[in-house]
């Protein structure tokens, strides 16, 4: 129970300034994190050019439900940036933006693809254009990600090491403090 607590108290502890640990520190994660969060909007607004209800006389079928389902998504990590710009250091926020991204750039493909067979180069430029920068900021992204993971796991060993030496501690105090209370014997 006490181990728990300390460790609680230890977790809960200022650490020392993250970039001393290999960690972006918060204001340089908030930097990258608004830009990714403008090619984010920029993808927005290159998803907002297609037509894609024109594109079912085509002969396109169901783009419309996939560009309203990347909308959302992209919408909701547009969302999630700006908080994430307040917090960068919410480790379970990054890897979820992270996923959401990896699973974006099936269906951007697609809807360029499309774009350029059915609404003509300008959209499906825009739109190619937008993805390309995502990826690239999704690379950024990733390689923040290990930053986190490496230092969670650092913080996590050297929590470890202090718990384990103040368990130490405790045990070699542990004797004197009985011997102390223990009433003398006549």
């Amino acid at each position: 129970m006490f181990g728990n607590v300390l460790l609680l108290a230890l977790l809960a502890a200022p650490q020392a300034p993250a970039s001393q640990e290999g960690l972006t520190p918060p204001w340089q994660a908030a930097t990258a994190i608004r830009q990714l969060q403008e090619v984010v909007n920029k993808t927005n607004s290159a998803l907002e050019q297609l037509q894609v209800s024109s594109w079912q006389g085509l002969g396109a079928s169901n783009y419309v439900e996939v560009a309203d389902s990347v909308h959302r998504q992209v919408t909701a990590i547009s969302a999630t940036l700006d908080y994430l710009a307040e917090h960068p250091d919410r480790f379970g926020l990054v890897v979820r933006v992270f996923i959401a991204m990896l699973q974006l750039e099936p269906s951007l493909d697609s809807l360029t693809r499309a774009a350029r067979q059915y609404q003509g180069g300008e959209a499906a430029t825009n739109l190619e254009d937008a993805t390309t920068q995502l990826l690239n900021q999704r690379e950024k992204l990733m390689n923040y990600t290990l930053e986190l993971v490496d230092f969670v796991e650092n913080n996590r060993t050297a929590s470890e090491r202090e718990l384990e030496s103040c368990r130490r501690q405790l045990w070699k105090r542990a004797p004197e403090s009985v011997t102390k209370t223990r009433p003398k014997q006549p």
